[in-house]
């Protein structure tokens, strides 16, 4: 942590490097939000089909995102997140996976609760992926929803390890 600049008070420096913490965060996730952007426009429009890695990749990225953003104007949803984690890591083992399954678990997360333009943003990029990527997965190659789960689950898990 930088050290406080000379004549501040110690409130005013804890102040300053809570602040600077703050920025650093935010910026961290606007990297990520812009490489999940990326992600979600450029991996199924090169190939013309979904990999099973792509599938895994953008569910983890816009997992993380929702999650991050949910822990950072809501902390006490923290446990609401880490059963949801675990019920996405049983379901990616499992053999049986189906996209109902998925909107079950996302269903019973606060995040229709979120406020503010970028909560709006990554919650409707979710969507998108729900109903356009997983929903095209699902009728065509339900074992591949086992990705997603997997990926969600990374997800939902980095950023609550992020988040103190």
């Amino acid at each position: 942590m930088p050290k406080p600049r000379a004549g501040l008070f110690p409130k005013q420096a804890r102040r300053n490097n809570e602040s600077l913490i703050m920025k650093t965060k935010f910026a961290l996730l606007a990297l990520c939000l812009c490489a999940s952007v990326a992600i979600l426009f450029t991996g199924c429009k090169t190939t013309g089909t979904l990999t099973p890695q792509s599938i895994q990749n953008k569910a983890k990225g816009i997992a993380y995102l929702v999650t991050a953003e949910s822990l950072l104007q809501h902390p006490e949803w923290k446990e609401y997140f880490q059963v949801a984690s675990l019920e996405f890591a049983t379901l990616g083992a499992s053999t049986n996976v189906g996209l109902p399954q998925i909107t079950q678990i996302i269903s019973e997360l606060p995040v229709k609760q979120l406020k503010g333009e970028r909560a709006q943003i990554y919650l409707t990029v979710g969507t998108m992926f729900l109903q356009d990527d997983l929903g095209e997965v699902g009728v065509s190659n339900p074992a591949e929803l086992m990705r997603a789960a997997q990926g969600i689950h990374e997800g939902i898990d980095l950023a609550v390890n992020l988040t103190k």
